[in-house]
């Protein structure tokens, strides 16, 4: 299933804000109801339109979590789910969108921190949540996730005082997570009032992307909270459906409503960019300046533009004039483009321009 190299969290959240696109991170917990779907769960989510996966470690004593999770977890140990096969998940589907890991302090400290980050970055994860691991005792472990290009994701509260926000916001890679209520996560009737005061207050403390988490239940809600945030993290709503489900295809198939739902009531408060985000001036795009592949077979590479943010296919035919093959590559990037980002949202412009070995064109977002 993974045929693409991974892009970090922190790439598609600031992406997202620079355009006016709440973010959707999605909570899955690992081993439920078993390996095999979730697999299959991230593949939906990802086709549904969210933007990261938090893939939940079980473990058998969730201090943050609320009877959901817990539940969740319990099962996922019962059937003998191991943080190894967790990993061989996140292996398997790293490539479809960024995936966080997020597991307790218990488990990445019997591993040990060095080797627990190595072992999630070979799998392929882009970042690690330990919720209860507070900054004053996390150096070692920020440490071991610098030093392998993991990123650690830390937590305000709304009891979180201004000189708190502002030294997990510094520390904090991929999003700053605001926990929107006190207590543990869970479904909730209504979106606390907690939630803009926090979100307002952080954003205004850091450039990095607030995302809202703990008690986002609904579609409604969602939107809500992104009205001042730069996005949601959903967990409970979306577990209790896969542990209600009567089978695998039944939990595949209400994740995937569900989550539909999410973001499309995000896309609701959108608040797209006045303009293209690319910088039509952009007439060179070395190699050295493109970022890492996502795409890459025996015709082309397909990447992103440092200097355009948009995405861009290169020709690996070297040389004048434009390959002949061109319409067929134009027509792979749009594909590509559409399978990463969403259909109908990319096309492929009509200008091919050509560096001193390579022929290259643009995939341009759509502003309706």
């Amino acid at each position: 299933m993974n045929m693409l190299a991974p892009q970090t969290l922190s790439h598609v959240l600031d992406e997202n804000r620079q355009r006016g696109r709440p973010s959707l991170v999605v909570y899955l917990t690992g081993g439920l109801p078993d390996l095999t779907t979730t697999a299959r769960l991230v593949e939906t989510v990802a086709l549904a339109g969210a933007d990261a996966v938090e893939l939940g470690i079980p473990f058998s004593d969730p201090i943050m979590d609320g009877p959901v999770i817990q539940a969740a977890s319990q099962r996922a140990l019962t059937g003998g789910t191991t943080p190894e096969q967790v990993f061989d998940v996140v292996r398997e589907v790293s490539g479809l969108l960024p995936v966080g890991l997020m597991t307790y302090a218990n488990i990445v400290g019997h591993m040990g921190w060095n080797r627990f980050a190595a072992r999630a970055a070979a799998a392929g994860a882009t970042a690690v949540i330990i919720p209860d691991l507070p900054l004053e005792e996390a150096e070692s472990w920020l440490l071991a996730a610098q030093a392998k290009g993991i990123e650690p994701v830390l937590f305000v509260a709304p009891t979180s005082s201004d000189e708190r926000i502002l030294k997990n916001a510094a520390r904090t890679q991929g999003f700053l997570y605001a926990v929107g209520t006190l207590g543990v996560t869970g479904e909730r009737h209504a979106l606390a009032d907690t939630v803009a005061a926090l979100t307002v207050r952080a954003k205004a403390l850091t450039t990095k992307p607030v995302l809202v988490g703990v008690g986002v239940s609904t579609p409604a809600q969602a939107a809500e909270a992104a009205a001042t945030a730069d996005g949601v993290v959903v967990g409970s709503a979306v577990v209790r459906r896969v542990l209600e489900a009567a089978g695998p295809d039944e939990a595949v198939e209400t994740v995937q409503s569900f989550v539909g739902e999410l973001r499309a009531a995000l896309d609701e408060v959108a608040q797209p960019m006045s303009g293209p985000a690319f910088d039509a001036a952009c007439e060179l795009c070395e190699a050295a300046r493109l970022t890492p592949w996502f795409h890459e077979d025996d015709l082309c590479w397909i990447a992103e533009c440092e200097a355009c943010s948009v995405p861009i296919v290169v020709w690996r035919h070297h040389g004048l004039p434009a390959p002949a093959d061109e319409k067929a590559m134009l027509a792979r990037l749009g594909r590509v483009a559409e399978g990463r980002f969403g259909e109908g949202k990319w096309f492929v412009d009509g200008e091919r321009r050509q560096i001193p070995d390579h022929w290259h064109a643009h995939a341009r977002w759509k502003w309706v």
